[in-house]
């Protein structure tokens, strides 16, 4: 399992402790949870799920959150049935079958750090996948107006949508209320994983003029062009970050537009002139940047032609949740409304019995009590927006298309399609609606 919360201590006399209510260190990344924390080291058949795991004191101010112990809950679970099903024991499932175990708490959901399916029956694994669209690298839908008083940047997966290609220039939504032209420079930087912004060197400058009193996209030449190839594997596609600094002088009302819909993949993030470091915008910072952007979610208002945001080959990665490189998922063009498919050629015919979608359900937004007071992106307990509601799943052989199962009114992220015993060569899903946006998303989709 995993965990990420803030490590939360409290003092042992409570609301009487003269003491400060709570310490709270909070943590640059999630962490895992490991399998042998939860049985007993003297106790052949116990596993434990609560928060009597064996963890320190500091580890359990984070460890003890309901949702950590829910994934620990279910990693405990499915290791029970194992070890019944095997008459085995806790330590010997760790020390014998433990990959095998991990693969089935993959398939169930689980929540492994960066774990890759690479389940051998999975048909999947080794089809060509293909799309009616995918999301551009292009967000337009400007709900705040970041300002910019200080430097800014904005995180993003560079994945060409051809054989390659070169980034040649960044537009970006620029909002300049002043009555002077703000001449606006950057750079663009590497990145080793997502939410690191420690590169200190440029790999390209890049420079851009707003006019007086307009709002308006402003195409911020590359300088040299970037080349990119498609990436080997799009669990780590190349990982870049361009910054924007103030404009000099007296130019001071210039504002970036920023799409407050939070996208996996992405990560916005901020020079903090008292550490003298760039840092990952969060939704605890304390400054303009986050009362200003809405908490700090969402993406800059940008765009790169020819680049993709979710291509289709996301789908059968191995990867069903964002990781520390990727977003791991395919979205549809919303440009492009619906339908929307998206079809797995097996290479030949083989014999289907299930078919399995893990959905995009909102995995990478903030926890919902974090904007009390605040703009709240969808209810609490509503339906993800970009999870689909309607859709087919086909089968196809010969030629021929087949209707297994046609889904209606879903907002689950796990979906499972038993489709009895059939023959076919391609499955193909076909997307009629969302819950409320204008794209749909799937992070995996697995054949049986």
């Amino acid at each position: 399992a995993a965990g990420g919360w803030t490590i939360d201590l409290h003092p042992p006399r409570g609301f009487l402790d003269d003491e400060p209510p709570c310490s709270q260190t909070r943590l640059r990344d999630l962490y895992t949870i490991p399998f042998r924390s939860i049985y007993s080291r003297n106790v052949s058949n116990l596993l434990i799920a609560s928060r009597c795991l064996s963890v320190t004191h500091v580890a359990h101010g984070s460890t003890r959150l309901q949702a950590t112990l829910a994934t620990v809950g279910q990693a405990a679970g499915i290791a029970a049935a194992w070890c019944a099903r095997e008459e085995i024991t806790p330590r010997s499932l760790g020390k014998e079958r433990f990959s095998a175990y991990q693969q089935e708490l993959c398939k169930r959901d689980g929540f492994l750090l960066d774990f890759q399916n690479d389940d051998p029956v999975d048909l999947a694994w080794a089809a060509t996948v293909s799309a009616s669209s995918s999301h551009p690298l292009h967000f337009g839908d400007a709900g705040a107006w970041i300002p910019l008083l200080f430097p800014v940047a904005q995180q993003f997966p560079a994945v060409p949508g051809g054989n390659g290609g070169e980034i040649l220039s960044i537009d970006i939504l620029v909002r300049n209320a002043s009555g002077s032209n703000a001449h606006l420079e950057g750079g663009v930087r590497e990145a080793s994983r997502l939410g690191d912004f420690s590169r200190p060197d440029d790999i390209a400058s890049m420079k851009g003029t707003c006019p007086a009193g307009m709002t308006t996209w402003v195409s911020f030449i590359i300088d040299p062009p970037i080349p990119v190839e498609p990436p080997a594997d799009l669990s780590r596609p190349q990982l870049l970050w361009f910054y924007i600094n103030p404009p000099p002088g007296d130019v001071l009302d210039v504002s970036i537009g920023k799409d407050i819909d939070h996208y996996p993949g992405f990560r916005g993030g901020f020079f903090d002139e008292d550490a003298s470091e760039w840092r990952v915008a969060r939704t605890h910072d304390k400054s303009p940047f986050f009362t200003t952007a809405v908490k700090s979610r969402g993406v800059f208002c940008f765009s790169i032609p020819g680049f993709i945001a979710f291509p289709a080959g996301n789908a059968i990665n191995g990867y069903r949740r964002p990781g520390t490189h990727g977003s791991n998922l395919w979205m549809s063009d919303p440009a492009q409304g619906f339908p929307q498919w998206l079809e797995l050629d097996l290479g030949e015919v083989h014999a289907i019995t299930e078919i399995h979608l893990a959905l995009d359900n909102g995995l990478d937004k903030a926890y919902p009590h974090a904007y009390i007071g605040d703009y709240q992106p969808w209810p609490s307990y509503g339906r993800p927006p970009r999870c689909p509601r309607d859709f087919d799943v086909m089968v196809i052989e010969g030629g021929k298309e087949k209707q297994v199962a046609a889904i209606r009114g879903n907002y689950q992220r796990n979906v499972v399609v038993k489709v009895g015993n059939i023959s076919a060569s391609k499955v193909k899903i076909v997307f009629h609606a969302g819950n409320g946006a204008k794209e749909i998303g799937v992070y995996e989709v697995r054949v049986y």
